[in-house]
C-alpha cells in the first residue's frame, strides 16, 4: 500500500482531535461557561476572536517549518499542547484563565493538527489525486463532529464538564506520541514519490531533497481536459513564472490571488465556526431540547464528511473553481432557509444543507492554493493566507454573540454572513491559477 494513505489516515486523526475535540465541544460549552463564569455569549464567544490572532501569528513560521520537513515534530508537538490545554482548562476558575489557554496552546494545536501541518502533510504525498486525498483526509474533521457533539451533551450531564475537559486531555496526551511514530514528512524521506508513482531518474546528488519532494512532471502523463494541466515545474526552473516561491512573502502580497484566496477561504471558515459555537445555543432558544439540538452538529457534521468526499472528486474532474462554486452556493441556500424557514422542523435539513456546503471548504481552499501556488510554497503560503482571513474568522463568532446579546436573536448576524458569502462567491471567479501549476 502506497505509504500516503497512512498519512492521510493520520490527518484523519489528526483533523478529528482539533475539530471533534477542541471546536464543536466549545459549542456545547458555551452556555455551560456563561453560567459557570458569570459572562454573556460575547464574553465566552469572545474567546474565538482572540484565538484566531494567535494562530496567525504563529501560522507563517509553521508554514516553513512543515516546508522544510519538520512535520514528525509540529504535529505531535500540536497534540501535547492540545492534551495540556484541556487539562487547564478543567482548572479554570476564571474566564480570563480561558482566555489565557485557547490563545497559547488551543491556536498552535489547531495549526499543526489541522490547518497548515495536516494540509501540508497531504498535499507533500499527492499530486493527481491531492483534491481527493485532502477531502478524505479532512473527514476526521466532520467525524470528529458526528462523534463528540452528541457524546459531550450526554458526557456533560453524567461526570460534568471539568471531568470530562480533564478526561480529552489525558486521551490525547496519549495519542501524541503514536502520532511521532507514524509521521513521515515527505514521500522523498522514504525514496518514494507523490501518488506512488515512478518519477523520471533523479538528478545529481546534491539536488536538495525538497526538490524531490515536489511533484515532477511525469513524461507519460496526458493531460485531461477536465483535470489541471499535468506538465508541472519545480520551483526556480526557468518555466517557473508568476508565482512567488517560498520566502518570497513581499511578492506574494503584490499577488492578488492569495488575497482573493484568503477572503473566500475566510468567510467559509468564518461561517463555519459561528454555527459550530452557536448552533446549540440557538437550537435551545427555539425550544429544541439539548440532545437533539446536539444531534444538529452531528447532522451538519455528516453531511460535511460527505461533502468533503463529493467536492473533493468534483475538483479532481471537473477543476478546483468549479467545485467551490457549487460548495458556496449551497452555503447560501443554507443561510437563505435559516432566515426564511426559522422553525425547529426546518433545522434537521437546513443544517444537511449547510454542512454539504462547509465540508467543501477545506479540502477545496487547500488545493486551489496548491493548485495556484505548487506544493512547494504550500506550507508558508498556508500559514500566509491563514494571516491574512484571520480578521474574519476572528470577528464572526462574537460578532454573533454581541449581536444576540443586544437583541435576543441572531437574524442580524446571519444577514450579514449571507451578505459576505455572496461577496466571496465573486470573488473566486476572480482568482487567476497560472496555466501551468509551479
Amino acid at each position: 500500500m502506497f505509504y500516503g494513505w497512512v498519512m492521510v489516515g493520520v490527518a484523519f486523526v489528526t483533523q478529528f482531535v482539533s475539530a471533534g475535540v477542541i471546536f464543536y465541544t466549545f459549542g456545547v460549552a458555551l452556555k455551560e461557561w456563561t453560567v459557570e463564569f458569570e459572562a454573556g455569549r460575547l464574553g465566552v464567544s469572545g474567546i474565538h476572536f482572540v484565538m484566531p490572532w494567535a494562530g496567525a501569528a504563529i501560522a507563517p513560521l509553521v508554514g516553513r517549518l512543515a516546508s522544510s520537513g519538520h512535520l514528525r515534530l509540529l504535529i505531535p508537538a500540536g497534540a501535547l499542547a492540545a492534551g495540556l490545554g484541556f487539562c487547564a482548562i478543567s482548572q479554570a476558575t476564571s474566564l480570563w484563565q480561558l482566555y489565557v489557554v485557547y490563545p497559547l496552546l488551543m491556536a498552535y494545536a489547531a495549526g499543526t493538527l489541522s490547518g497548515v501541518g495536516a494540509s501540508t502533510l497531504v498535499v507533500n504525498w499527492f499530486s493527481k489525486s491531492r483534491a481527493t486525498a485532502l477531502g478524505i483526509s479532512q473527514i476526521g474533521a466532520s467525524f470528529g463532529g458526528m462523534v463528540m457533539a452528541p457524546l459531550t451533551v450526554s458526557l456533560f450531564g453524567e461526570h460534568g464538564w471539568r471531568n470530562v475537559y480533564l478526561g480529552f486531555g489525558l486521551v490525547i496526551l496519549a495519542v501524541a506520541p503514536l502520532l511521532a511514530w507514524l509521521i513521515v514528512g515527505r514521500p522523498a524521506d522514504r525514496g518514494l514519490h507523490p501518488d506512488g508513482v515512478a518519477s523520471p531518474a533523479a538528478g545529481p546528488s546534491s539536488t536538495p531533497p525538497a526538490a524531490h519532494a515536489a511533484p515532477h512532471a511525469s513524461p507519460h502523463a496526458a493531460p485531461s481536459p477536465a483535470a489541471q494541466p499535468s506538465a508541472q515545474v519545480l520551483p526556480g526552473s526557468p518555466n517557473a513564472s508568476a508565482t512567488p516561491a517560498p520566502g518570497g512573502a513581499r511578492s506574494a502580497l503584490r499577488n492578488s490571488n492569495l488575497w482573493l484566496i484568503a477572503f473566500i477561504t475566510g468567510v467559509g471558515f468564518m461561517l463555519s465556526s459561528v454555527v459550530v459555537t452557536h448552533l446549540v445555543a440557538m437550537a435551545t432558544d427555539a425550544g429544541v431540547e439539548p440532545l437533539r439540538a446536539s444531534r444538529l452538529l452531528a447532522i451538519m457534521a455528516t453531511a460535511a464528511a460527505f461533502g468533503k468526499i463529493v467536492f473533493g472528486r468534483l475538483a479532481d474532474r471537473a477543476g478546483v473553481q468549479t467545485a467551490y462554486a457549487v460548495s458556496i452556493m449551497l452555503e447560501v441556500v443554507a443561510l437563505g432557509g435559516i432566515l426564511l424557514l426559522p422553525t425547529s422542523l426546518a433545522l434537521e435539513g437546513i443544517t444537511a444543507i449547510l454542512g454539504l456546503g462547509i465540508g467543501g471548504n477545506l479540502p477545496l481552499s487547500a488545493a486551489l492554493l496548491a493548485r495556484t501556488f505548487g506544493p512547494a510554497a504550500f506550507g508558508p503560503m498556508m500559514g500566509m493566507k491563514t494571516m491574512l482571513m484571520t480578521p474574519l474568522v476572528a470577528t464572526g463568532t462574537p460578532f454573533a454573540g454581541w449581536i444576540f446579546d443586544e437583541t435576543g436573536s441572531y437574524r442580524i448576524a446571519f444577514s450579514v454572513f449571507l451578505a459576505l458569502i455572496l461577496l466571496s462567491l465573486a470573488a473566486l471567479w476572480r482568482v487567476r491559477p497560472p496555466a501551468v501549476q509551479p
